[in-house]
């Protein structure tokens, strides 16, 4: 029987080698100490940071919330309930030991991006730049700017603008020109006062045309002439254009500026006939009554200064025939009236040139108004309108003739060239027949919200074009004699050109913008 050992190996190198590893190894940790710390640093100034985030933004919420809450049951405005303009706060998280330290301020502006120079503000913000600090652990780190605290904290800080919903959101506003004067420049209608508040009472005149502020009104769907942010305390709803006591033309019924009603008030509405006459109106047990005789008049035409009255009505180009720019808004006009009003060209609607159906184009002019919604008939279109759920609906857009026109009574089509080209314009064709309601180029397919804007509101052709104004902003302009524009098809793009009985608020902004890390 043979016995087997076991190999035995030379084991002599084992001590050295370990020595050198224990050595390595020590080495190895004094010089990781450091780094591991540095981390551990590193980690808890990160974790400090992103407290003093969600605090600043915590910060930004609380202020945004007691904006938005300075409002009455019908969500108006209360501008005595808007909050100061510096806002402290500690928010604890529930469970957890962070705690959300925050500082805002917030500098309310006017229209111009002007600070409004009281806190609380006395008189209606356009827009407020909010400004929020946060603040991290005490003990991870210095914050350059300590408004809140003394403490040595890293902190991070938001702006944001917040743009407020005024009852001037949707009117831009422009000037009211008279049609002419021999004066060297063009005449508007003017505040004639540097208050931002006009007086009750105040009288207004014609001045040469600026573009300033004192000459920015707006037609707004209660059919009233008003000056654009002219809002304050005293003055909610604005100032707008009466004649006080009564609306009588003569007897020096100069026009004036009084506080705009909350509600529909018959004397504070204006209708604008087919001439661009204001006409004033009475109210008639409760139904409100166009004078046909009464007109916003010039007191003294092709005179410098010359204040407003109630005049006659006889059509005077230098006295009551006005001219109003396409962002003095579109007054009443819409699908509930058959007009079709044009986004950009926010006061201009489709309309049959001249009330002639032989016309060689259709135009953008002047939307007609009148306190009952019944305008003359070359503005009034019946159109498709899709209803919810639908975007879209397809069919002509008929136009009926007034009894007094030639030929009386009849129906007639919006046609398309169906042409993009430069010298294509969109005309009317009589289609009293139901057949000659199908032609191509007689069908329209009239979009509302399809969720995009750019495809929102359009109204195309069978050919994919797209119905527009001829554009007021190129040159040469191609336009009708009066200077309005021409109407045509074009190519389909986002342009508010091509969008028609758009909600004023299609864009949708969200009322905090701008959002940086400062």
């Amino acid at each position: 029987m043979k016995w087997f050992t076991s190999l035995r190996r030379d084991e002599r190198g084992s001590l050295p080698m370990a020595l050198m590893v224990v050595t390595v190894g020590l080495a190895m940790s004094a010089t990781l100490t450091p780094v591991v710390v540095r981390q551990f640093d590193a980690t808890k100034f990160l974790d400090a940071r992103n407290t003093a985030l969600n605090a600043a933004q915590t910060g930004m919420d609380v202020m945004m919330a007691r904006v938005r809450a300075a409002a009455n049951e019908k969500l108006e405005g209360l501008l005595e309930s808007l909050p100061p303009c510096v806002l402290r706060g500690d928010q604890e998280v529930p469970g957890a030991t962070e705690q959300l330290l925050y500082h805002v301020t917030v500098e309310y502006r006017d229209q111009d991006g002007v600070k409004l120079p009281d806190c609380p503000v006395n008189n209606v913000p356009t827009t407020a730049l909010v400004t929020s600090i946060g603040y991290g652990d005490k003990n991870a780190g210095r914050c350059p700017s300590r408004p809140l605290t003394q403490d040595n904290r890293p902190c991070r800080t938001l702006t944001a603008t917040y743009v407020f919903s005024t009852s001037n959101t949707n009117i831009p506003g422009g000037n009211i020109r008279i049609d002419a004067t021999t004066l060297s420049s063009q005449q508007c209608i003017d505040a004639d006062t540097t208050a931002k508040t006009p007086a009750r009472g105040q009288r207004v005149r014609m001045k040469n045309c600026s573009g300033g502020s004192t000459q920015q009104f707006g037609y707004t769907a209660d059919l009233y002439l008003k000056l654009i942010y002219s809002e304050s305390l005293a003055a909610p709803y604005g100032m707008c254009l009466d004649v006080l006591p009564a609306h009588n033309a003569g007897n020096n019924n100069y026009l004036q500026f009084d506080f705009c009603p909350q509600n529909r008030t018959s004397r504070f509405q204006w209708s604008l006939d087919g001439s661009s006459r204001f006409k004033s109106t009475r109210d008639n047990n409760g139904t409100p009554v166009v004078e046909s005789s009464n007109c916003l008049s010039l007191d003294n035409p092709n005179t410098a200064n010359s204040l407003l009255v109630i005049g006659n009505c006889t059509t005077t180009s230098n006295r009551n025939i006005w001219r109003s720019s396409t962002g003095v808004g579109a007054g009443m006009a819409g699908d509930s009236t058959a007009q079709l009003v044009n986004y950009e060209q926010f006061s201009r609607c489709l309309d049959v040139t001249n009330q002639s159906v032989t016309s060689g184009y259709m135009i953008a002019w002047f939307c007609k108004q009148d306190p009952g919604g019944v305008v003359d008939w070359n503005q009034r279109w019946v159109h498709p309108v899709p209803s919810l759920p639908e975007t879209f609906k397809k069919g002509p857009i008929l136009v009926t003739t007034g009894s007094g026109q030639t030929p009386p009574n009849t129906t007639f089509c919006l046609r398309s060239p169906l042409s993009a080209a430069s010298t294509a314009y969109t005309t009317v064709v009589n289609c009293t027949s139901a057949a000659a309601r199908t032609a191509d180029d007689v069908q329209w397919t009239v979009y509302h919200d399809t969720g995009i804007y750019a495809s929102s509101y359009r109204i195309e052709d069978e050919a994919g074009f797209c119905l527009t104004p001829t554009s007021q902003r190129v040159t040469p302009r191609d336009t009708h004699s009066d200077g309005t524009s021409k109407v045509k098809v074009a190519v389909c793009n986002s342009s508010e050109l091509q969008k028609w009985n758009a909600p004023p608020n299609i864009k949708k902004p969200t009322p905090l913008t701008d959002l940086n890390e400062r």
